[in-house]
């Protein structure tokens, strides 16, 4: 939420904003549906440190960036870094 509104604040459409959350679920949407067939076959123990610093990288960047195509690949990489956090604990 507090995303949402950092965004509108700064001037971007609704349209980009629902953009933004749509590029987070999908990084999160093939993280898990790569991981499940594979996850018997992986050690997963070092997921949830990648996961760890990945959600950390993603979410500066959204503070930190203000271009439109940088703030969406810091969404994806905060999607990302969440579902490896979540796979790896």
């Amino acid at each position: 939420m507090l995303r949402n509104l950092y965004l509108r604040q700064a001037g971007y459409s609704e349209d980009f904003i629902g953009t933004t959350l749509s590029a987070s679920s999908v990084g999160m949407v093939l993280v898990v549906l790569t991981l499940t067939r594979f996850m018997d076959r992986l050690r997963i123990r070092g997921f949830a440190a990648a996961g760890a610093v990945l959600l950390a990288g993603g979410l500066a960047g959204v503070g930190l960036v203000s271009g439109g195509t940088a703030l969406l690949a810091c969404c994806f990489l905060s999607g990302v870094g969440i579902s490896l956090l979540e796979v790896g604990s």
